[in-house]
């Protein structure tokens, strides 16, 4: 499984991404992993959601199988880990009106995150009722599309601001650079006429002195025996 990063979000193909959900009745042919009427927790950090994830996009396939005449009716509803959501505000939903028509629709759904979790509850019902023993087969197929975190809220930079003013302002306040050119030049002028008294040097003649007076340097030669 491969994640694509923009900007905060990670994205997956929203048609075929990991499944998150399998929750039917014994009609459908899948298995019953999650009971109807009860919240379920469902963590996404096994898919490789982040623990600082904030939320996920969640896509649907609802079925239902209508083999009776009664309405049937499909719904799921989705909340962050400690909300107080009400499954009556269902965010999924899925209706079958005539016996053989059955329903087959793909939906979606943004909710938030809590340590890389979300809570899942589903219910199904027949003429308005519980549906209980009735021949009609209902299945949701909940798989993740995307999820992201949000950016870090703006920071007050107040103090930070100030502090730099202030450096700027106490640099401005130092005294400008001494100019070093002249000292330079004179340097340069000791070195070019102590050039020229070693080019002017006769061997063999030892004891010699050579003497600039302009920077005070002083070389002696002395002939060893």
């Amino acid at each position: 499984m491969a994640w694509k990063e923009s900007d905060k979000i990670y994205t997956y193909d929203p048609h075929s991404g990991p499944t998150v959900v399998f929750a039917g009745d014994t009609t459908s042919g899948g298995p019953p992993n999650y009971a109807p009427e009860v919240w379920h927790t469902i963590d996404l950090k096994p898919l490789g959601v982040s623990a600082d994830a904030s939320f996920a996009e969640i896509n649907g396939f609802l079925i239902i199988t209508d083999l009776g005449s009664e309405i049937d009716n499909l719904t799921a509803t989705f909340r962050a880990p400690g909300s107080t959501l009400d499954a009556g505000n269902y965010q999924m939903q899925a209706i079958s009106v005539f016996s053989g028509d059955g329903a087959r629709q793909v939906q979606s759904v943004t909710v938030a995150l809590v340590d890389g979790c979300f809570q899942f509850y589903w219910k199904k019902q027949v003429g308005g009722v519980a549906e209980n023993g009735h021949p009609s087969g209902f299945l949701l197929n909940l798989w993740l599309a995307k999820w992201g975190r949000d950016l870090p809220d703006a920071e007050d930079q107040a103090t930070a601001i100030a502090a730099l003013d202030a450096r700027i302002t106490a640099l401005e306040a130092l005294p400008a650079p001494v100019d070093h050119s002249a000292a330079i030049a004179a340097l340069q002028a000791n070195v070019a006429a102590l050039e020229t008294a070693v080019q002017a040097l006769q061997p063999g003649q030892p004891g010699q002195v050579i003497n600039v007076p302009s920077g005070g340097i002083v070389i002696q030669f002395v002939q060893e025996d």
